[in-house]
């Protein structure tokens, strides 16, 4: 489509707006998940409607494949020797970063309270609405001092997303919090089909072995000032690395209002190290592929191809035994051409890994087919961490059939996307931890 060109003022998108942008020379929008979203147009001078762009109005264009039109407001343009201007626009909720807010806390089990806590705290006009699906364990969230709106969304201390996690859509006015953004086609990157390049990476550089929780608390208040947990550095119980290597983590947030006991930091530490993904080498997958759905030969198979911001999608390639589970995590987008410039995936997961490792805990892949097709569902209930001592509550418990004689509890973290597995050959009140899968 050609870009159409708004005024300032404008707050419907959905008409001809001032102008359409016929010469533009480019026009692409890139978006990252949870970061960035801005349009970029190169527009020659001598160009029809040139004289009529300026700083501060509104380009609307079609932001990827399939959606609708986005505004876009202009921040920046430069103009070069060769008789062109290249106009940077950011998206229509950059807007609110000049809207300010009060600090604001409060007790929840949705991220939607959250989103009208702060909407209730600007200060001036804020046209945008708010929408979240997150919901969950009652945790405390504070933002403690004045702000913008849109750094209290997320990259700031105590945000929407440092509190309840989850994947931001911005549709004009519209700001979306979902618990996962796009959808899991079973779109397939594969060696000999669209897979033209893969760099596959492993870094240690922040994984770690234990941690030492600390609760630190007013030292004018009377309270002990800090509270650890006991003992000081709790560790994971085996791990490959030649030395411990401890992260030391504050805990104070997570007991706002009140002074935490031992015993409660012990078990925030323990969640802490079986929740974190620090754990873990960072596995990091560079893939290049070619986009099936906007060729000739796919056009039929299209909708069964096609993967947007957010999507999961699968790559394989045996030959270096990857086989991951990525996001698409970043776009940009061709607006004149209506076709995808690049798509680049972000975090994944080696599923099969992580399958074959419960296996082998569980006695083969026969039991645990056996303990998920022959099981009573004896106990549910949903919380941040499932723990070994406290899974009543933050797990479901599912028992083996019959002569089995095994039990597995299973605890999902909707903040971090996993499932946490626990088992015993005893009883459901014995369980010990096996592994997670993650589900991205």
């Amino acid at each position: 489509m050609k870009p159409i060109l708004f005024p300032s003022t404008a707050t419907d998108f959905s008409t001809l707006g001032s102008c359409r942008l016929p010469d533009a020379e480019s026009c692409t929008v890139t978006e990252k998940l949870n970061g960035l979203y801005e349009l970029e147009m190169v527009y020659p001078i001598d160009g029809r409607n040139y004289k009529e762009i300026s700083d501060d109005m509104i380009i609307v264009a079609v932001p990827s494949d399939g959606a609708k039109k986005q505004a876009f407001r202009i921040y920046r343009h430069d103009a070069t020797l060769d008789g062109k201007c290249v106009f940077n626009a950011r998206h229509i909720s950059y807007q609110l970063n000049y809207v300010p807010i009060t600090p604001v806390s409060g007790v929840t089990t949705n991220a939607q309270a959250m989103l009208d806590a702060i909407k209730n705290a600007a200060q001036t006009a804020c046209p945008f609405t708010f929408w979240s699906d997150i919901s969950g364990a009652t945790r405390g969230y504070v933002i403690r001092s004045p702000g913008g709106l849109r750094a209290a969304l997320g990259g700031s201390e105590g945000s929407v997303l440092d509190t309840f996690g989850g994947e931001y859509e911005f549709d004009n006015w519209d700001v979306k919090l979902h618990a996962h953004r796009g959808t899991d086609n079973n779109v397939r990157i594969t060696y000999g089909k669209n897979l033209t390049g893969l760099r596959a990476s492993v870094n240690i550089g922040s994984t770690i072995t234990g941690v030492m929780a600390y609760y630190q608390g007013d030292p004018l208040s009377g309270s002990p000032v800090f509270v650890y947990s006991s003992p000081k550095v709790i560790t994971l119980p085996s791990h490959s690395f030649g030395h411990d290597r401890i992260a030391v983590v504050d805990c104070s947030q997570d007991f706002e209002g009140t002074v935490p006991t031992t015993q409660q930091v012990t078990a925030w530490a323990q969640n802490y190290l079986a929740a974190t993904s620090a754990v873990d080498p960072n596995l990091s997958v560079d893939v290049d592929f070619v986009a099936l759905w906007q060729t000739e030969e796919y056009k039929d198979l299209a909708p069964l191809e096609r993967v947007k911001l957010g999507d999961t999608v699968y790559v394989s390639y045996r030959k270096l035994g990857v086989t991951v589970k990525k996001k698409v995590t970043e776009t940009v987008y061709n607006v004149l051409a209506d076709r995808y410039d690049s798509i680049k995936l972000g975090s994944e997961t080696d599923i099969t890994d992580t399958i074959v490792g419960l296996e082998s805990e569980m006695g083969g892949s026969e039991s645990v087919k056996n303990i998920f097709a022959n099981s009573n569902l004896t106990n549910l209930g949903l919380g941040s961490y499932p723990t070994q001592a406290g899974y009543q509550g933050a797990c479901a418990v599912w028992a083996g059939e019959a002569g089995l004689g095994k039990y597995i509890g299973l605890g999902i973290d909707t903040t971090r996307k996993r499932l946490y597995v626990y088992g015993s050959n005893d009883t459901p009140g014995s369980l010990s931890y096996i592994g997670r899968v993650e589900l991205i």
